[in-house]
């Protein structure tokens, strides 16, 4: 059953339904927490309803991207898969960010038939979604939502491969690929993932210094400056594990903390897969930055402001007279 599910949700006519691989991938994970004989009416019931979506008429450039995917899963059929761990992980993510869609889909379809393995590919689209959510501007529309879906998304083919096999992951490479594109309207200036990052260091004097600081910054709500502060406290050879606990624990005491659960998690297992990568430290920094900005972007701003005051030292009466 599962693999069959993960086989439909991968197909063209799902692209820009990005939800459907991403829900498939959860309720795999709930038959391995709870088993089949507790799970299968979700399974049935949530399965049926995700698969059984009857997508609208495609826009144009939607269109042009089931067509252009239609058009290359034959080369896939072919292909020796999983061969090497080399290729040209710059040129790859250039691409994938021209917004230029052929181009785009030309350079999944270049890796994938050159052999290239999936799980080296993941991670670069993991760390791709990261070094955006690293780099968004906040002073406009940062773009969460769209963003921690590519990185959810992209983190979600590992279960593609585990559970459906290499060629269904390879189809879902598509899906993330068209994901990149579909956001284009979010102002990211593109960049090497292999490009060296900042190396100053956070002037504090010590790990358990470092993290109250950058707390304190997700605390007051301070967007501008948490992405630095999170880099220096890695830079000066601090424990990432700690922090990223830290980050989640003053993450669940916001109202807005359902929303990140997903991309939190996603960091955590992700961050050990990307070791020895230069971009790595992203995953880190693109989570302190999102979770610092969405605690202002609550529908009822009362407990993010709440929140920011506690953080500068007021009281409750002091807050409520307000």
């Amino acid at each position: 059953m599962r693999p069959l599910l993960f086989e439909c949700a991968v197909e063209p006519h799902f692209i820009d339904l990005s939800h459907i691989p991403l829900y498939v991938s959860y309720l795999s994970e709930v038959i391995d927490e709870f088993g089949w004989e507790r799970a299968s009416e979700l399974v049935f019931y949530l399965g049926a309803q995700l698969i059984g979506h009857r997508p609208e008429e495609p826009e144009r450039y939607r269109r042009d991207a089931i067509q252009l995917m239609r058009q290359m899963l034959p080369t896939l059929e072919s292909a020796n898969l999983e061969q090497t761990d080399e290729f040209d992980e710059d040129a790859f993510v250039e691409a994938l960010t021209s917004v230029n869609l052929q181009r785009s889909f030309g350079a999944v379809q270049t890796v994938l038939t050159d052999g290239v393995k999936l799980e080296r590919l993941i991670t670069t689209l993991v760390l791709l979604a990261a070094d955006r959510m690293a780099h968004t501007p906040v002073n406009v529309d940062a773009g969460w939502e769209n963003l921690t879906t590519e990185l959810n998304l992209a983190a979600s083919l590992r279960s593609a491969q585990q559970v459906g096999g290499n060629k269904v992951a390879a189809k879902g490479v598509f899906h993330v690929a068209w994901q990149i594109f579909a956001d284009r309207w979010i102002n990211i200036p593109a960049r090497p993932l292999s490009q060296p990052l900042n190396q100053e260091k956070l002037d504090v004097a010590n790990e358990a210094e470092g993290i109250k600081h950058i707390v304190d910054t997700i605390e007051t709500l301070n967007v501008q400056e948490v992405g630095t502060r999170v880099l220096g406290y890695l830079n000066a050879g601090y424990c990432a594990e700690r922090l990223i606990e830290q980050i989640g624990h003053t993450a669940l005491w916001d109202d807005t903390g359902s929303e990140v659960l997903p991309t939190l998690r996603t960091v955590f297992e992700e961050w050990k897969r990307a070791e020895g990568h230069p971009a790595q430290s992203q995953l880190l920094v693109g989570l302190a930055r999102y979770i610092t900005d969405i605690r202002s972007n609550t529908d009822n701003k009362s407990a993010a402001t709440t929140a920011m005051r506690f953080a500068e030292g007021r009281t409750t009466i002091e807050v409520f007279e307000e």
